[in-house]
């Protein structure tokens, strides 16, 4: 059904300053080895590796996309995708905006957003009219697992008590992560030298089917001081083969951040 709706640029404008006024937000010092004692050992090295010791402590961030490309379904062709993407800690809170075309021609726009156990997607063409307003329990606990897979950008909300981590061998991590209702996990892989590979997890749904889902690390490079991944790489992992959905090219990583960009 399609009627009328609202701009998502201007719904996840909104969205991002309502959650910088958040007083529960304030923080202050720097980043200190013995932050990170109580995470297991791959965790604890990644964020020293990376470089966080002696930067200021963050509870939001930034982060800035460069050409990216998406695919709406396994026949269609790439086509390419800005995003805007921004994360919170206490209380975890997930905004993505981005903008493509339909078939070349028509503007699309969508909002995706975790925020206090809820999950939404929607999606707009030509801001005219709304394609989809996806809510429910599937949407909320997969949204809350995609946060859970980028949760090592934010070290602070890798601190929080309502995430669980639990090493199960040299080079994976499980990690647990339960807010309201939900609760959803996914394991860290990580590559000999200790550099993140993939997230995996089983508590993702298409639709209302759940599907094993993978997000992809890679390309890593100095970001303002930081060895950042550059490239990010969403697969869903589907009975027949594994299918390679969106592709994320990030250029930078803005800590506590003041203005929606």
């Amino acid at each position: 059904m399609l009627f009328k709706s609202r701009n998502p640029n201007k719904i996840a404008r909104l969205e991002v300053e309502t959650e910088l006024n958040r007083s529960s937000r304030k923080v202050s010092g720097f980043y200190e080895e013995k932050d990170f004692e109580p995470l297991p050992p791959l965790i604890r090295s990644h964020f020293i590796d990376t470089g966080f010791v002696g930067r200021p402590r963050a509870s939001n961030l930034s982060i800035e996309y460069g050409d990216s490309f998406i695919k709406m379904n396994v026949k269609n062709p790439w086509q390419k995708v800005a995003c805007k993407h921004y994360l919170f800690s206490n209380p975890n809170v997930r905004i993505v905006y981005l903008r493509s075309e339909i078939l070349g021609v028509i503007p699309f726009e969508g909002r995706d957003l975790y925020k206090e156990g809820e999950g939404n997607m929607l999606g707009t063409m030509g801001r005219l009219v709304k394609l989809f307003d996806v809510r429910g329990p599937e949407m909320s606990q997969s949204a809350l697992v995609t946060f859970l897979a980028e949760i090592l950008f934010l070290p602070l909300a890798c601190l929080s008590d309502q995430v669980k981590w639990q090493q199960l061998d040299s080079c994976t991590v499980k990690a647990q992560i339960e807010d309201l209702e939900f609760s959803v996990e996914g394991i860290f892989h990580f590559d000999e030298q200790g550099q993140l590979l993939k997230f995996t997890t089983d508590d993702r749904f298409e639709g209302k089917t759940p599907c094993p889902w993978t997000a992809w690390f890679e390309d890593y490079k100095e970001m303002d001081g930081l060895i950042l991944p550059a490239k990010a790489v969403g697969t869903w992992n589907y009975p027949g083969g594994d299918f390679d959905y969106f592709e994320a090219n990030f250029t930078g990583f803005t800590y506590n951040f003041e203005i929606m960009d």
